[in-house]
């Protein structure tokens, strides 16, 4: 999209939905990619499915901001966002180092534990 282009329609090429931010496209194809997998009824419940990202990964609204299920992260510059989204958020393993994905998981199992107790 050339500057012309920009002027008339006032969206940019990195941002086709008219939104400011930049979006990571390696981690809109992955959550794409997650909601697919997710999507299919052959997966079973309880296998976890390695697309490398993390499962509470929402969005990245640019500007030094993502969010994910539990938390809002404001980064200082694009140099430490992509250090810590590389390494935890979209990493193939790494996410499952990170502590705020740890907190998580041991919410659900509590959450899900209770529910199972109070049905039988």
């Amino acid at each position: 999209m050339n500057e012309q282009q920009k002027k008339t329609t006032g969206k940019s090429a990195l941002a086709p939905n008219g939104d400011d931010g930049r979006v990571c496209q390696m981690c809109t194809a992955a959550v794409a990619d997650r909601e697919a997998v997710a999507s299919e009824a052959a997966v079973p419940e309880e296998a976890e499915v390695n697309l490398g990202i993390c499962p509470y990964y929402m969005r990245d609204r640019g500007k030094g901001v993502v969010y994910c299920e539990c938390a809002k992260f404001r980064f200082p510059d694009k140099g430490s966002r992509r250090e810590i989204l590389y390494r935890y958020c979209a990493h193939p393993d790494g996410y499952k180092a990170c502590m705020i994905k740890q907190a998580l998981d041991h919410y659900y199992e509590r959450k899900y534990a209770r529910y199972e107790q109070q049905s039988s």
